[in-house]
């Protein structure tokens, strides 16, 4: 079963409205994604792979895609996040892997970090085995899991409208946010005196962003957002997903890569000699001036999206695909073949409408 779920991770993202599609070449994984060989180990034995990150309790759990942290102290464990990477398999064994370093150890405090059900569809398993547990989040995410009425994500029972400093079982954390960075309740969890960092669906390490900037909400606050992780004290970084953990010099590299988009997109969008190529490739198909009609509205402005994401993709590929090309490609990440085009046409979409600044 775990097989079949790496083989459903990875194929389904790269699932797109109108077609499947499939890389025609799929890379061998950039070095700089690469995790460490026991972890593979652990997972393919577990399922999971739990290591202490910090000599003062402080763990990270990983499937080898989807992370939580959790800092165990005698009286209990606070957790950050608990995944369910597929609503038709069981979650993260985020349970499980506390066990293992901490047995018989209760979890006393979960702290959300947004409300997607990929990182917190696993809560509900941890509430039923601990029914008391304080559940914090902000004011955001309570909202929108209290409309959701989800029982894999129970609703917090404590909740924070503005940063906000805590201090657990003698830890202490730090919530903050930046604007709606990736979507609106979005947490960022420091612990400020082990310099540990929790910041999720913003920064990919090794790999490009996901589809569309993440599934970014609001483009210009993820991208700012990505930039103030930087303004942060701390020196291990846990960015939600990923074959291992983060560090500065990821969030710099991002950065870089949303910057090659934002030029060469910028580069194009007053050409109108892109309109012009996809009236062409309309009306090859279709016949002349077929590209002006009422029922091609549709794809005319669909093709011209594709024609800018195409060629922005072509322009990234060179540097950012493993061995595209006989230059330099130590900067190559990971997933670039699958989600360059619909990067592309993320910040394209959002450079057409006024929404990039």
């Amino acid at each position: 079963m775990l097989k079949l779920l790496l083989i459903l991770i990875t194929v389904i993202p790269i699932l797109s409205v109108a077609e499947i599609h499939i890389p025609e070449r799929i890379p061998p994984l950039a070095a700089i994604a690469q995790g460490e060989p026991m972890i593979d180990a652990d997972i393919d034995e577990k399922g999971y792979h739990v290591a202490k990150i910090h000599d003062d309790g402080v763990y990270w759990i990983t499937d080898n895609n989807y992370h939580s942290l959790a800092i165990v102290r005698p009286q209990g464990i606070i957790v950050v996040d608990a995944p369910e990477p597929m609503p038709f398999f069981p979650p993260t064994p985020v349970l499980t892997a506390l066990e293992e370093v901490a047995p018989g150890v209760p979890v006393t405090h979960l702290i959300y970090t947004h409300a997607h059900t990929d990182h917190i569809g696993g809560a509900g398993a941890i509430k039923e085995k601990y029914p008391r547990v304080k559940i914090l989040a902000h004011q955001d995410t309570k909202k929108i899991l209290k409309r959701a009425k989800d029982p894999k994500r129970p609703e917090p029972n404590r909740k924070f409208k503005r940063d906000v400093s805590v201090r657990i079982h003698g830890v202490n954390i730090e919530l903050s946010t930046f604007r709606d960075a990736h979507m609106k309740g979005n947490v960022f969890v420091l612990l400020p005196d082990q310099k540990v960092l929790m910041a999720v669906d913003l920064v990919y390490p090794g790999y490009v962003p996901f589809r569309r900037m993440g599934v970014a909400e609001n483009f210009v606050d993820w991208y700012e957002g990505t930039k103030y992780l930087l303004t942060k004290d701390f020196d291990i970084f846990v960015a939600g997903h990923g074959l291992r953990l983060g560090t500065r010099e990821d969030i710099e590299l991002q950065i870089e890569y949303v910057d090659d988009i934002r030029n060469v997109v910028d580069s194009m969008v007053m050409d109108i000699n892109k309109l012009n190529e996809t009236v062409d490739l309309i009306d090859e198909q279709h016949g002349p001036y077929s590209s002006f009609t009422h029922q091609a509205k549709w794809t005319l402005f669909g093709g011209y999206l594709d024609v800018i994401a195409q060629a922005c993709r072509e322009e990234l590929d060179k540097k950012y695909i493993e061995g595209e090309n006989s230059g330099d490609n130590s900067k190559a990440l990971a997933g670039a073949e699958t989600f360059n085009f619909a990067n592309c046409e993320s910040y394209f979409v959002a450079r057409r409408l006024g929404v990039d600044k």
